[in-house]
């Protein structure tokens, strides 16, 4: 489950995704552009600095996540603290990164 944009790079990821029988695209929605990083190398010292542009992933929010349908043994949720609606604000867990992890009905064992 996840966003991607409206434009090429998304249809791209949607388009490689539907290779795989085991990744279901429909869980996929489209909106915006597509979320990318850039990354800046000095070549002396290696030192790496990103650049993000928080595209369609920042749509993604604890409403997304249906947790009587998730049954798997490990999620993964990519950099939490850039996906806004994850990362927001939450009056019971302090943000909805948390809400969303800790959920009662949750069915999976980890999380990366």
């Amino acid at each position: 489950m996840g966003y991607v944009g409206e434009d090429e790079d998304g249809k791209s990821i949607i388009e490689e995704l539907s290779k795989y029988l085991n990744i279901d695209c429909l869980l996929v929605k489209q909106k915006g552009r597509t979320t990318f990083t850039d990354v800046m190398t000095v070549s002396e010292t290696g030192e790496r600095t990103f650049f993000t542009y928080q595209g369609a992933d920042s749509e993604l929010g604890f409403d997304d996540f249906n947790f009587d349908t998730i049954s798997v043994d490990l999620m993964h949720i990519g950099y939490i603290m850039l996906l806004n609606g994850i990362d927001a604000k939450d009056a019971e867990y302090g943000c909805n990164g948390k809400n969303t992890t800790c959920s009662p009905t949750k069915r999976y064992q980890d999380i990366s």
